[in-house]
């Protein structure tokens, strides 16, 4: 969200690639797929909701150098793992993309698929009893598209939720990512709701 803002001090970028390299190890390469998909909807939000004000990080040799150091120390979290695992496995690395992330996504494995609309349904009971609230939340959210807080956590949600139903491959933790800003969009609902700035 820093760096969207244009805030991308280097703390931010070296706290977040230690934080990308952690999530990699974690759960693999899903965590770039939730990243580059929320990027994608934050692109189609910035469309929708034209005429707000946004400072994003301007391209040149600083926003560059951020870059390289991130893939740097990201590569350096995750890296010694990936070559030692491949040291002792040659053909690990190739199992696991064949495996468990072309055939987790094309197929869906141990009997792990679901219909369209899978995550909906086990979102609302996962995020009970906040999912109470979730349909004036994403009302709310939308309506308050042009704040740039709301416009990032919708897109938050709806890039990585759209990536979770296209796979086949699906269990009901995999939205978990998507509950900071769900929450996010129920509480500012609440608070404004509080102070008498919604009206419904």
């Amino acid at each position: 969200y820093a760096a969207w803002r244009g805030r991308a001090r280097w703390w931010v970028v070296l706290i977040w690639a230690v934080a990308f390299g952690l999530a990699v190890l974690t759960k693999g390469p899903v965590v770039a797929g939730v990243q580059a998909t929320t990027v994608v909807m934050l692109v189609v939000m910035r469309l929708v909701a034209r005429g707000v004000p946004h400072r994003p990080l301007a391209p040149g040799p600083a926003s560059l150098g951020k870059l390289l150091a991130f893939a740097v120390v990201a590569l350096a979290v995750a890296g010694p793992w990936f070559y030692l695992v491949a040291q002792r496995e040659p053909t690990f690395l190739q199992q696991a993309v064949s495996h468990d992330i072309v055939k987790r996504t094309t197929e869906g494995l141990e009997d792990h698929v679901g219909p369209p609309g899978y995550h909906l349904i086990f979102t609302f009971l996962m995020f009970f009893p906040w999912s109470l609230l979730l349909p004036a939340a994403v009302w709310q959210g939308w309506k308050r598209r042009r704040s740039l807080p709301t416009q990032f956590a919708i897109a938050a949600v709806v890039g990585p939720w759209i990536m979770f139903e296209v796979v086949r491959g699906k269990l009901p933790h995999h939205m978990l990512p998507t509950y900071p800003f769900l929450a996010y969009l129920v509480a500012d609902v609440l608070v404004r709701a509080a102070r008498g700035r919604i009206k419904d």
